[in-house]
């Protein structure tokens, strides 16, 4: 993956000096364009070579990352890219902006730092959009890659590990998400890098993996906060995982500390959840049980759900939270699917999120007993699925913020793989 990274810091040093040369105008673009291609071509060896098992699943994944990225580039007016609009075209507005004046980096802009960190690349390279693009498909297919590398390290057996690589690389959101200019592709690349360190943590406990891990989740946390509280579930393992006998080990002591910790964490989320996640929770209404269940199809047919569901009390918080919870897992769901890509994104996204969760939680025992590391990263899945399912209540965006689990939620699948693999055997 080093590899992969360096030849495109070359191709960045190539534009710039072009641009240096050059000056901005076409045949910059056309510069850029060529040195992309390039570094397109000059990957796919890299990747066949560095992951050799798996190198027809990874070239494919990250031959389909490229092809959406042009197709959202030259292709918009036949069809969007699913989860490209506003939002993206916004991010890139700002960054342009940026790369054009750099006082704009001591301004409030649309998407907070993303479009700041992806202006700073336009100015240097002055080849706009092209390489905001082609730095989101490094990172998604980064991202497959650095699954696969904490597979190894925990040993995952080669069906388990042959079967999650193919979900990571050809995971549609994954997909998607990286081949657009959504920040999507950047938080779970940290996540992943956060959750590799966590992973190589808890097999030798080395001090530096610990603080790695936590500066990677705070670095995606400037980029959207909510992943923030991902930090509690590797707290929960850094107090109570035991490398010797790979199981968790309570005490009075640590089961209070993360207590204290966690109950701390739900009250700062709802005292200062509109700060921390963009003043999401709406205004104040309160309803009683019945009503809260009853209009649960407040907005079906369209993309917003439970639209009617606002918190004005720590007890409504609590009460709305699993069915608003249960909506931000599964979907679109079927009632209000309005076409084909709500099918599709139930079937290829909420489904696998629901099979996973639901599966850990029945063969908790089982899966822990080998892996004991995965209660820490499931505490994590939920907290997040938590904090960004009471104040989401749209399906485009509940894909997107679920997303953001994705790498530590494919580490629990490939446990849960491997468990049913090692169940039939016997």
């Amino acid at each position: 993956m080093l590899a992969l990274w360096m030849s495109f810091l070359l191709v960045v040093l190539f534009s710039t000096s072009a641009k240096l040369i050059v000056g901005d105008g076409q045949y910059l673009n056309m510069l850029a364009l060529f040195a992309v291609v390039t570094h397109v071509v000059l990957s796919i060896p890299i990747l066949m070579i560095q992951f050799k098992e798996y190198r027809k699943i990874i070239v494919i994944g990250f031959l389909l990352r490229v092809a959406t990225m042009f197709w959202d580039m030259f292709a918009r007016g036949i069809a969007m890219v699913p989860h490209a609009g506003m939002d993206d075209y916004g991010y890139m507005m700002g960054a342009v902006d940026v790369g054009k004046d750099l006082s704009l980096l001591g301004v409030s802009l649309y998407g907070g730092l993303y479009p700041k960190t992806m202006g700073l690349l336009v100015y240097f390279t002055g080849a706009g959009e092209l390489f905001v693009h082609y730095l989101n498909v490094l990172f998604g297919i980064s991202t497959v890659l650095l699954i696969y590398r904490s597979l190894q390290k925990l040993n995952i057996s080669e069906k388990a590990m042959h079967w999650t690589v193919i979900i990571a690389a050809l995971f549609p959101q994954n997909i998607f998400f990286s081949g657009t200019t959504l920040r999507e592709a950047w938080i779970t690349f940290l996540v992943a890098c956060s959750m590799y360190q966590f992973i190589k943590w808890c097999q030798n406990g080395n001090l530096f993996n610990a603080i790695a891990s936590t500066f990677l989740i705070c670095w995606s946390a400037a980029y959207h906060s909510g992943v923030v509280f991902i930090l509690f579930g590797y707290l929960f393992g850094y107090l109570f995982y035991k490398r010797e006998d790979k199981k968790l080990n309570f005490s009075k002591q640590t089961v209070a500390m993360f207590m204290l910790f966690l109950l701390l964490g739900i009250v700062t989320y709802y005292k200062f959840g509109d700060v921390i996640l963009g003043n999401k929770f709406g205004n104040v209404e309160d309803l009683e049980l019945e009503t809260i269940y009853g209009r649960t199809e407040f907005s079906a047919g369209d993309s917003g759900y439970l639209q009617g569901l606002e918190v004005n009390s720590f007890s409504t918080f609590m009460l709305y939270a699993p069915i608003k919870i249960l909506y931000f897992i599964a979907s679109p769901m079927p009632y209000n699917w309005r076409g084909l890509t709500d099918m599709i994104a139930f079937g290829l996204d909420a489904v696998f999120y629901i099979w996973t969760l639901w599966y850990f939680a029945k063969h908790y025992r089982l899966i822990t007993s080998k892996y004991g590391m995965m209660t820490a990263l499931m505490i994590s899945i939920v907290l997040v699925l938590f904090v960004f399912g009471v104040s989401t209540g749209n399906s485009g965006t509940a894909i997107r913020h679920r997303h953001k689990i994705f790498p530590l939620l494919a580490l629990v699948c490939a446990a849960i793989i491997e468990t049913r693999q090692s169940t039939t055997k016997k």
